[in-house]
């Protein structure tokens, strides 16, 4: 008897973070360096800052102007943020601040959390067939064991199976198929396309097998809960991970909203309980141009989505790359002197993210359950008198460049550095009752500037390489050096030190500057060094040196 198996080239894959000198993100991968920010309204210097790792004797604190740590790799920024160095699995856990003012009086207390994971293996898929056709597919990880890997697993780019085993069988029928399988894992973030697969992560500390867990949503009646060890769904495509974690097969529209976990103690004592929001988008739909000339040799340029009536959709128009008009309507008018000018029109959308780069036009959405028009809205910014409201159905703004949207988000037409800081709204009912109230903040750093190396010699043939970035005072500027296209260091110090010997090798350096939102390479070069001898003669009759 002859069994013949065919079976198409097989992919699989995990989705990693990436390694990267920046802010903190909650989720890190081990090796990342990163920046754990102090809010920027403790940053004064003469203020004593303390940070203690809860899951660790880890504290690093700066008193009376100096810096202490008693865990290496772990710096304290000049405005009182926390550097780490390269982080360790050690590091996940709850690092809490507590700033104290020059008189001793405690002005701020908070914790921010981070899980360090590992990075994640490779995998291969094995294909384990048998006498009858069947098949078996292994993702294979290796030697790896980390709890946190989560299989989803393709059928011709189509959602198959997602679960924590590494396993997906075939029939005969579908062995002979010919078609591709493939995986790949990810965690559900704030804002998530139609069809995505993800989990939405329930926090390590409730992960006990023996918990009671519920997820309800705010939006609809789904419910899904572990009870005495069993889980029930009443919505098809949710299904809970051994960890209480919620796992979304494909998310369409109807998923947007939030998510609220409450965990019970087996003994029923409740014992957590939070929520979780999410915003599901379609796809943007490719747009064009559509141009309507009028008898006078005017044009209206209209960007046509096709039927998306999608009402998050926002429009920039751009004129030779250069941003003109920022409005939902999607719409722009030339007169005909400006057709004449054949410049190039183009348009973009974006919704503003917590770190922004000058010159950038967003929109700070207001949370979609406010959007009633008939309900006032006041934006105000802590660090500056910018104040615009809708009252009466009438925005009045006391600041250029400032607007609201009609469901009541605030629209930035070009952020500069003096937009820092945090935004307050407040909702009105029409009846003057405030049913809302939250803030928003944002970050503006400028563009980066192209750095160069400059070289300084010493006498020993040592040498000392400097990353000028000319006469920009950005203090959130980091530098990593490269050593033959290799990270050699990441620093606020814009220097590295060069010995005699490594300057002989003839390798080649470059060093890198960047904020959160932009970074820029220097060119490379080759430092050349040569010592200086310094002899002194003296003649026996002489007392003068040459």
């Amino acid at each position: 008897m002859i069994f013949q198996y065919n079976l198409l080239l097989i992919f699989c894959g995990f989705t990693a973070l990436s390694v990267s000198t920046e802010t903190c993100g909650k989720d890190l991968q081990v090796g990342t360096s990163c920046i754990m920010k102090l809010p920027e309204k403790y940053n004064d210097k003469s203020n004593e800052i303390k940070w203690t790792h809860s899951s660790s004797d880890a504290i690093i604190e700066r008193k009376r102007g100096k810096i202490k740590s008693n865990t290496p790799g772990l710096t304290m920024e000049e405005d009182g943020s926390l550097r780490f160095q390269s982080v360790s699995l050690k590091d996940t856990g709850t690092y809490t601040y507590t700033v104290t003012s020059s008189d001793g009086t405690e002005t701020g207390k908070d914790k921010v959390e981070i899980k360090v994971y590992e990075k994640v293996p490779k995998p291969t898929v094995k294909i384990s067939c048998t006498a009858d056709g069947n098949a078996t597919l292994t993702c294979d990880v290796g030697n790896s064991k980390d709890p946190s890997l989560t299989v989803s697993w393709y059928e011709d780019g189509k959602l198959i199976q997602n679960e924590i085993k590494p396993q997906v069988f075939l029939s005969s029928t579908q062995v002979q198929e010919n078609k591709t399988y493939s995986f790949s894992t990810e965690t559900c973030g704030k804002d998530l396309l139609v069809g995505t697969s993800c989990i939405m992560k329930l926090p390590e500390k409730y992960n006990d097998k023996s918990n009671e867990i519920k997820w309800t949503h705010s939006s609809s009646d789904a419910v899904i809960e572990r009870k005495r060890g069993k889980t029930k769904s009443n919505t098809p495509g949710l299904t809970m991970e051994e960890d209480g974690s919620l796992r979304f097969q494909s998310v369409s529209l109807k998923d947007t909203g939030t998510y609220t976990y409450t965990v019970t103690r087996s003994d029923g004592t409740e014992i957590g309980k939070d929520k979780v929001e999410i915003k599901v988008y379609e796809k943007v739909p490719k747009p064009t141009v559509k141009i309507n000339c009028s008898a006078d040799g005017n044009a209206a340029l209209t960007c046509d989505v096709g039927n998306s009536k999608d009402p998050s959709l926002n429009i920039s128009w751009y004129e030779d790359g250069k941003l003109i008009q920022n409005e939902i309507k999607p719409q722009v008018f030339l007169s005909s002197t400006q057709v004449q000018e054949n410049k190039l029109y183009s348009f973009s959308t974006e919704t503003c993210g917590k770190d922004l780069l000058v010159g950038m036009s967003c929109i700070m959405k207001l949370p979609e359950k406010y959007n009633d028009k008939s309900n006032d809205i006041k934006w105000t910014h802590f660090s500056s008198d910018a104040v615009i409201e809708r009252r009466n159905k009438k925005i009045k703004s006391n600041t250029p460049g400032l607007t609201m949207e009609e469901d009541g988000s605030l629209r930035f037409e070009s952020v500069s550095l003096k937009d820092t800081g945090t935004y307050t709204y407040t909702v009105t009912s029409s009846d003057g009752t405030e049913i809302g109230k939250d803030g928003v903040e944002i970050k503006v750093y400028e563009k980066v500037p192209k750095p160069t190396v400059k070289i300084n010699c010493t006498a020993d043939g040592n040498a000392t390489l400097s990353c000028d970035v000319g006469n920009s005072n950005d203090p959130s500027l980091t530098v990593s050096w490269y050593e033959n296209g290799k990270l050699i260091q990441n620093e606020i110090n814009p220097q590295v030190f060069l010995s005699s010997t490594q300057v002989q090798e003839n390798k080649l350096y470059s060093c890198e500057t960047h904020n959160p939102v932009s970074r820029v390479k220097s060119e490379s070069v080759t430092v050349s060094c040569i010592a200086k001898i310094f002899l002194c003669l003296r003649h026996k009759n002489d007392s003068s040196t040459l």
